[in-house]
């Protein structure tokens, strides 16, 4: 599922899971973003409240985050 993607990526970023609030993606209260543009990118579209509303498991397979180098 593509929000437990999301939440276990936030969980391991910021030491708390996300909150249910929209925008679930932003940081924990008095924690500063990612510097990784391309995780908070993941986080931004996998941590979507409205299912319908988030990506699909191609576009994480896709993503310059998902692939290795």
């Amino acid at each position: 599922d593509v929000w437990s993607w999301g939440a276990v990526l936030y969980r391991m970023t910021y030491q708390t899971a996300p909150d249910y609030k929209p925008p679930c993606h932003h940081p924990p209260k008095n924690q500063y973003s990612s510097r990784d543009p391309n995780l908070v990118d993941v986080l931004r579209h996998t941590l979507v409240m409205d299912p319908r509303d988030r990506v699909e498991p191609p576009w994480l397979a896709q993503h310059p985050y998902s692939i290795a180098k």
